[in-house]
């Protein structure tokens, strides 16, 4: 059915039959045939392509060409291989580690105490328990964050934090609505609020939760080198953390991660 096939330096106008030879009728200007007047196609799936047979060639010499271009499939076949599997495991590797993150964010889904530990500048710990008038609806808002009825969570703790501007839960609810954003997927927002955490020296008691999932959220919108510095300081300033031994696991796989995307 090939009405016309490009050749190098010719042009098959015509195939006489199902055969894989055609001949050479009509040549375009310009051009002059070279060596042969016919056209050995190799059919479809046939392996590697071996050069039409010269007439002077002798049959051993043919026959030590094949098996040394079968042998170059072979091995090009084998390299490919190795790089399907290796892209393989580097893909379960990374689904792996995001399943993990996932679930170290939705562990830090499990809402707030009563009270809280502040410490202070000179690192004297007091407890603090909110008044029952920003407690009361605090806990509304938090309630319909942890069942992810954000749109009514958000607006509530913004509420909360222009109300009492000063008290210490405005932490956490600039931590939760974060964490709102972070679960409905947007994460620019999120990254946004993880942030301000961090940046509001007034309190510190969200802060190692937030630059967790600072780091996290840096992960999943694929930024390596900003997730790795938020963990690497984290272990800095959180040494006593219970996350710490997750958190340095993190660290390594995300590296290993990174490296091996440089590579590619």
């Amino acid at each position: 059915g090939t009405s016309r096939v490009d050749v190098g330096r010719g042009r098959v106008n015509t195939v006489r039959d199902r055969s894989s030879k055609a001949t050479v009728t009509r040549l375009e200007p310009g051009m002059e045939l070279q060596k042969s007047d016919s056209i050995v196609f190799t059919p479809p799936n046939s392996g590697a392509q071996t050069p039409p047979p010269s007439e002077t060639a002798e049959p051993g010499e043919l026959r030590r060409e094949v098996v040394a271009l079968r042998r170059e499939v072979a091995a090009l076949r084998a390299t490919v291989d190795s790089l399907g599997l290796a892209q393989l495991a580097h893909h379960r590797e990374f689904e792996a580690l995001r399943e993990e993150l996932r679930a170290a964010a939705t562990g830090l889904m499990s809402g707030d105490l009563p009270e809280t530990r502040l410490v202070s500048g000179h690192q004297e710990t007091r407890i603090i328990r909110p008044s029952s008038d920003i407690l009361a609806p605090y806990r509304v808002a938090l309630e319909n964050c942890l069942t992810h009825r954000f749109h009514e969570a958000v607006p509530q703790f913004e509420h909360i934090m222009a109300r009492y501007p000063d008290s210490f839960l405005v932490e956490n609810c600039r931590y939760w609505i974060a964490q709102s954003h972070y679960t409905s997927g947007d994460y620019s927002s999120a990254l946004t609020g993880f942030q301000a955490v961090l940046d509001d020296i007034r309190f510190e008691h969200k802060d190692d939760d937030a630059a967790i999932m600072l780091g996290i959220t840096f992960f999943q919108t694929g930024r390596y080198p900003e997730a790795l510095t938020v963990l690497h300081q984290f272990i800095t300033r959180y040494p006593e953390s219970e996350y710490r031994g997750k958190v340095l696991r993190w660290i390594e796989r995300i590296s290993l991660l990174h490296n091996r995307a440089g590579e590619s």
